[in-house]
């Protein structure tokens, strides 16, 4: 998977020819499926295999990193502790049960105390829908006063076949 992951940082950056404005994120993601955190790997393994993925992120040229969909805070541990040494602006994004904690129980506020030992740019949200993230936001704007972001799936539920099922079923309102 590293040649994928070069293969991809090269294309991207190539934009920046044609570009030079254009800004260039690099994104890391759980090991496991991100809505199912009962299947986070040991602490060894998280740190073995971001570790490897971090390091090519690390003088690939990207303008930001962000961690996305993060169910868990010993896998943004693991993750950030591999990033000590990038020199871009990092960006966590959790992705959050109904009730607005991390898939994982752990609530938003313990995830950004634990995590204040790293330099981190901003929280964000994501990969659930619009109504569930206005509760997630919520929680979010109370406890932490940075940069914050947002960015939902459309409606529906986690899925086993495609990660995602879509709900068809809802009103222009929602």
């Amino acid at each position: 998977h590293t040649e994928a992951t070069d293969k991809a940082i090269e294309i991207a950056l190539s934009v920046k020819d044609d570009f030079p404005n254009i800004k260039v994120a690099g994104s890391i993601t759980t090991i496991e499926d991100c809505y199912r955190p009962d299947l986070v790997p040991p602490q060894d393994e998280l740190e073995e295999e971001h570790g490897i993925q971090m390091e090519l992120f690390k003088n690939s040229g990207i303008d930001m990193m962000f961690l996305e969909t993060i169910n868990t805070i010993r896998e943004a541990d693991a993750i950030l502790k591999s990033s000590k040494d990038m020199n871009v602006p990092i960006f966590v994004s959790f992705v959050t049960d109904k009730e607005g904690n991390l898939m994982s129980g752990e609530t938003i506020k313990e995830a950004i105390d634990k995590l204040s030992k790293y330099k981190i740019e901003g929280f964000m949200l994501n990969c659930r829908p619009p109504q569930i993230l206005t509760i997630a936001a919520k929680k979010l704007a109370e406890v932490y006063k940075g940069t914050k972001g947002i960015y939902a799936n459309g409606h529906g539920e986690p899925g086993d076949e495609l990660g995602w099922e879509f709900n068809k079923d809802f009103s222009p309102e929602e």
